[in-house]
């Protein structure tokens, strides 16, 4: 979930694992960057990524979703 804050979309699935992107330290995500030029870990990680309410704090928000690409294994959503 990039830019978690509250992760209110984030569905309580007992067996899945949720790693959180956001660029403010304070909110206790997974990875601390901007989704615009950051990629934690390795690439093609996650079955589904979820980037809501975010964009329109980006500098340049035409290079996150090139970022969340990276981050889902082909055929992932």
């Amino acid at each position: 979930d990039v830019g978690p804050d509250e992760n209110p979309f984030v569905p309580p699935v007992a067996d899945a694992q949720v790693d959180t992107l956001d660029i403010d330290p304070s909110t206790g995500a997974t990875f601390i960057g901007d989704i615009c030029d950051y990629v934690p870990g390795e690439l093609e990680r996650y079955d589904m990524v979820l980037c809501t309410e975010v964009l329109e704090h980006c500098v340049e928000p035409w290079k996150a979703p090139e970022t969340l690409w990276k981050l889902t294994k082909p055929g992932g959503r």
